[in-house]
C-alpha cells in the first residue's frame, strides 16, 4: 500500500505525494471542481437568449479534462479533423452533459 509523504495546496489544486514501490505518485484534487459543475447546471437551468456567433458550450474543470485526454487520446490529437470528430462524439454522449453550459438539444455545438 502506498505511503502518504507529503501533502501541498496552493488554493486552487490539493497534492497528495505517495511512495510505492521506490516510484512517488501524486494525487491532484481541484478545490473548486464542484462549484464549476454546480455553476454548469445551473446554466443549464435557466432560459437561453438567442445568441449570434459563437458561444462557449463546456466548462471542465482540469482535473476531470487531464482525466478526458488520457481516456479519449483522440481529444488532443495533433490532427484537427481527428480532433474535431472526438469532440463532437464526446459532446454527443450523454459524458459531457456535466460539461455543458447550455442544452446541446438545439443543434451543433462543436
Amino acid at each position: 500500500m502506498a505511503k502518504l509523504e507529503h501533502t501541498t495546496s496552493d488554493g486552487l489544486f490539493v497534492d497528495q505525494w505517495f511512495r510505492e514501490d521506490d516510484k512517488v505518485y501524486r494525487h491532484r484534487t481541484q478545490t473548486n471542481r464542484s462549484e464549476i459543475l454546480a455553476e454548469n447546471a445551473k446554466r443549464r437551468n435557466e432560459v437561453a437568449s438567442k445568441i449570434d456567433g459563437m458561444r462557449w458550450a463546456l466548462s471542465i474543470p482540469a482535473d476531470d479534462y487531464a482525466t478526458l485526454i488520457k481516456l479519449n487520446p483522440e481529444l488532443d490529437h495533433p490532427d484537427r479533423a481527428i480532433q474535431h470528430r472526438a469532440w463532437q462524439r464526446f459532446m454527443a454522449s450523454p459524458e459531457s452533459m456535466i460539461y455543458r453550459v447550455y442544452s446541446a438539444r438545439r443543434g451543433h455545438t462543436a
